[in-house]
């Protein structure tokens, strides 16, 4: 995947994306590189897609304009190396799944070794995974929540990668089956456990079911 699309360069939404994602994110020493990266309009709302590979994973940022009063969005997901560049949702050995991770932290709660019950009730109380507890009421956390705009959550993702290190990428690598199979049966108990709760059957609400993920 070594080629860069671009979708009408010029625009100004999201023009300083790529420049704060590589000041805040340590991409050389993992040697991440820039392999995909769109700028489209849907439904009247600015869409900028960039999308970093490594030989472990992919790396995606969608940032989305919003209208004032509120902030454009920002999400940070994490692919398997045959992930989309489009789609959220694939083929894969002939079942439909999910092909990019990470909108919630369960990922990390599974790398600090929480139980799928533990998980949903960190959540619930709000406890944070261990690699960014302390960020959101930290000086600088603090003082870049105030100023606004994507650089938080890039420099949020930059603490975790401090953090996790190789053992946040290799979850999401290819050369990880058993890792992978780890992951996907922890997800599968931990959403029988919060359905179970909410009194919800998340097998008929969501197609493909959210612990079917490839």
């Amino acid at each position: 995947m070594n080629t860069v699309n671009e979708s009408n360069p010029g625009a100004e939404f999201g023009a300083d994306l790529m420049r704060i994602i590589e000041e805040e994110m340590d991409l050389r020493r993992w040697k991440f590189y820039l392999s995909h990266t769109t700028l489209n309009d849907s439904g009247g709302i600015t869409h900028r897609k960039i999308i970093y590979d490594s030989e472990w994973c992919r790396l995606r940022f969608g940032y989305s304009r919003r209208f004032p009063p509120d902030d454009h969005e920002l999400y940070i997901l994490y692919g398997r190396l045959h992930a989309s560049n489009e789609d959220e949702i694939m083929l894969w050995n002939g079942e439909k799944c999910y092909c990019w991770h990470g909108i919630g932290l369960t990922h990390l709660y599974f790398l600090d070794g929480f139980s799928p019950a533990e998980t949903l009730n960190s959540s619930i109380n709000g406890r944070l995974p261990d690699g960014i507890g302390g960020f959101r009421e930290s000086d600088l956390g603090r003082q870049l929540r105030r100023e606004g705009g994507p650089r938080y959550g890039i420099v949020r993702q930059s603490v975790i990668w401090k953090h996790y290190g190789l053992r946040l990428f290799e979850l999401f690598d290819l050369r990880r089956p058993d890792l992978w199979e780890q992951y996907t049966d922890y997800l599968k108990e931990y959403y029988r456990i919060r359905d179970e709760k909410a009194g919800i059957n998340g097998d008929v609400l969501f197609t493909p079911p959210l612990y079917k993920i490839c």
